[in-house]
C-alpha cells in the first residue's frame, strides 16, 4: 500500500493509479475500468471479461464442477474446459451443472466447452435476506407437511449454496471493507441450513420446529434491524430457545443437530455486532 494525493479537474476529483497495476492489467490511455465504492473503499477493476482455462486428463464429472464452482466464485466470467475423453453424456451433464452455476455454453467443440457467466445483478445484503427467509421455508415444512421431505430440502439446501457462492463471486470481484463479514454470514446460514435438513431426516417433534422457528424469524428480524441492542437481545434469546429444545429433542441427534442450528444462528449474529463497530465509530448500550 502506498499513499497518493487527490487533486481536483474541474467539478471532479483525481488520483493517479500504481504504473505496475496498469501495466500489469494492460491497463493504458483511454481504457475503460469499472469503478465501485462501498463506505469509505473504492473498488478499479479493468473493464474486460476474467477468463480461466482448465485442462482435465480423465472424464471426471466431480472434478470438473468442483473447478466450474471455483471458476464461478473466484470471479471468472468466461470458463474454457478441455476434458480428455469427453463423450456427449458427459458434456450434457457438464453444461447442466454449469446452468445451475449461471453459465452457459457460448461455444463447443470435440473436446471441450466454453462456458460464460450469467451475472445478475443482486446486492449481498438481499442475498443474505434471501438465504435467511429460505430458513424459514424451510423450517416451516418441518412444522405444517403432513410428513417431511428431506429430498425436498436438500434442493432447497441447494440453493441457498447458490446464494453463499454468488455473494462470494460479488466479493472476489468487487472486495470492499464489508465483504469479510458478508461471506461469513453467508457461510453460516448456509451451516444452518444444512442442519435443518439433517433433522429433516430424522422428523424431529413439532414443538421442537416451532420454537427453531421463532429462532429463525427473530434472527430475520434483527438482520434487518439497524440498532445493536436488537443483535444482543437476540443472542440471549438463542439462550432460552436451546435450553426449551433440549426439554422436548427426541433423541441427541435431533438434539445436536437444533443446537448447530442456534449455534450458527448466533455466530451470524456476532458478526452483525462486528459489522455495527465497523461503520460505526460509537455505540450506546
Amino acid at each position: 500500500m502506498e499513499t497518493r494525493r487527490v487533486f481536483k479537474i474541474r467539478e471532479s476529483y483525481a488520483v493517479f493509479l500504481p504504473k505496475q497495476w496498469c501495466e500489469r492489467n494492460s491497463v493504458g490511455e483511454r481504457s475503460e475500468v469499472n469503478v465501485m465504492w462501498e463506505e469509505d473503499v473504492v473498488v478499479i477493476k479493468p473493464s474486460r471479461p476474467k477468463s480461466f482455462s482448465a485442462k482435465v486428463s480423465a472424464p471426471d464429472l466431480n472434478v470438473v464442477v468442483k473447478l466450474l464452482m471455483a471458476a464461478l466464485v473466484s470471479g471468472y466470467d468466461e470458463v474454457r474446459l478441455e476434458v480428455k475423453g469427453m463423450d456427449l453424456q458427459l458434456r450434457h451433464k457438464i453444461v447442466s451443472a454449469a446452468r445451475g452455476l449461471y453459465m452457459l455454453p457460448i461455444e463447443e467443440g470435440p473436446d471441450y466447452v466454453v462456458l460464460r457467466v450469467e451475472d445478475v445483478k443482486f446486492d449481498r445484503e438481499k442475498l443474505i435476506a434471501r438465504m435467511v427467509s429460505t430458513l424459514i421455508f424451510m423450517i416451516d415444512h418441518l412444522i405444517t407437511a403432513p410428513r417431511v421431505d428431506a429430498a425436498l430440502l436438500e434442493s432447497v439446501d441447494d440453493e441457498v449454496d447458490r446464494y453463499r457462492h454468488m455473494i462470494e463471486r460479488l466479493c472476489h470481484k468487487y472486495p470492499t471493507s464489508a465483504c469479510v463479514g458478508h461471506v461469513q454470514l453467508a457461510r453460516y446460514v448456509e451451516r444452518a441450513a444444512d442442519h435443518i435438513v439433517e433433522l429433516a431426516k430424522l422428523e424431529p417433534p413439532k414443538e421442537l420446529a416451532e420454537a427453531l422457528r421463532e429462532a429463525v424469524a427473530e434472527f430475520a428480524k434483527t438482520s434487518s434491524a439497524k440498532d445493536v441492542k436488537d443483535v444482543f437481545a437476540f443472542i440471549e434469546m438463542t439462550d432460552r430457545v436451546r435450553f426449551h429444545i433440549r426439554q422436548v429433542a427426541k433423541d441427541e441427534i435431533t438434539m445436536l443437530h437444533a443446537d448447530r442450528v442456534l449455534d450458527y444462528l448466533a455466530n451470524a449474529a456476532e458478526i452483525y455486532i462486528d459489522m455495527f463497530v465497523h461503520t460505526t465509530a460509537e455505540i450506546e448500550l
